[in-house]
């Protein structure tokens, strides 16, 4: 309601997408409680805001970013005769055009990550290890680039978190045990900081499953004493 508030004759292009972007923010959330009626208002809104602001494609965004969430909506139903990863590639294609359109949208950017979580788990189900873990790789950056923008909001410390743990889960799977062991020691970081944060079930639970795969892969490379360290505190 006060982002309206910006949107006067002689707002500014920043001002403009700032509206914008809570238009997004209002669509997202409408949409998943299944108000797809307001969740398309929202977003129209957001369209027109950052037509006038001059950005690029504004009325594209809208459609775009319903688009998306449909898509999503579809992968993730599984009663459907395309293939998980099929339809997680299709999401992607749409996210990175809404990216294109606004770099700065942490909701864009965010529908970059989901898309690339869910593909690296659509793949490494499907034994495709190799893209898996390429695609691992583009979470991990786009996690980074939604840190970037908000970088005091805890959750998106988690999904960086969760790529990361995924990523050095491939890796120790394709033998690169440097590589995984420097994957899980990132996620270890940020879930001891995320439980000094929050000190609850969900991140202790976190801390303790990034505790066990570190030592496993300190196992694993011959380092015994450092897994029985990471053993012992998990």
């Amino acid at each position: 309601a006060l982002a309206t508030n910006l949107v006067e004759p002689n707002a500014s292009a920043d001002e403009l997408g700032s509206a914008a972007r809570l238009q997004f923010s209002v669509a997202n959330s409408s949409y998943d409680q299944g108000a797809r009626d307001v969740a398309a208002a929202a977003a129209a809104g957001g369209a027109k805001n950052y037509s006038l602001a001059k950005i690029d494609a504004g009325e594209s965004a809208a459609e775009l970013w319903m688009q998306w969430k449909d898509m999503t909506a579809k992968a993730k139903s599984g009663d459907t005769p395309d293939a998980a990863e099929t339809n997680w590639q299709a999401a992607g294609s749409v996210a990175k055009k809404l990216a294109a359109i606004d770099a700065a949208n942490v909701q864009f950017l965010r529908a970059n990550w989901l898309s690339s979580r869910r593909l690296v788990e659509a793949m490494r189900t499907s034994e495709d290890t190799a893209a898996a873990e390429a695609e691992a790789s583009v979470a991990v950056d786009t996690a980074r680039q939604v840190i970037k923008l908000r970088p005091a909001q805890q959750a998106f410390n988690s999904d960086l978190s969760i790529s990361l743990t995924a990523k050095g889960d491939l890796l120790f799977r394709n033998e690169k045990l440097a590589d995984a062991k420097s994957s899980y020691e990132e996620a270890l970081g940020l879930a001891q900081a995320a439980v000094k944060a929050t000190p609850n079930d969900r991140s202790q639970g976190d801390l303790y499953t990034t505790l066990i795969k570190v030592g496993s892969v300190n196992a694993k490379s011959g380092d015994a004493a450092a897994a029985r360290v990471n053993f012992k505190t998990a």
